[in-house]
């Protein structure tokens, strides 16, 4: 019969010498060096408490609007699709516009996506 072997993390396996057993949890890391194996450095959390200690830390300041890494939008063109909205022109012309769906648009127009931008 075949023993199947799963992969380990090493900063998963540095507590596992420590402590005995795998974290059931994320291991997340106070240093955060995700290379990072040191156990003083690795604490147990869920991913509210990972996400929680990234903003803490301010690391999460600019993921909003266009700073996000998907944006294919820019705070003007949220400007510009209200204008053309104003103009009395349909959601899914303005998404073929912006290449973005008619759907988007429409949460874009609701405040839904992108309340920050002021028009």
């Amino acid at each position: 019969m075949e023993e199947r072997c799963s992969k380990i993390l090493t900063h998963r396996f540095s507590l596992f010498i420590v402590n005995g057993e795998f974290p059931k949890n994320l291991t997340c890391h106070h240093c955060d060096n995700k290379l990072c194996v040191n156990p003083e450095h690795l604490f147990i959390g869920t991913h509210t408490q990972n996400n929680a200690d990234m903003r803490d830390k301010g690391r999460a300041a600019k993921q909003k609007g266009e700073f996000h890494g998907q944006a294919k939008l820019t705070n003007d063109n949220i400007v510009e699709i209200f204008r053309l909205h104003n103009l009395g022109l349909k959601q899914a012309c303005i998404g073929k516009m912006f290449n973005v769906t008619s759907t988007n648009i429409g949460k874009i127009l609701n405040s839904k996506r992108w309340q920050h931008v002021k028009v």
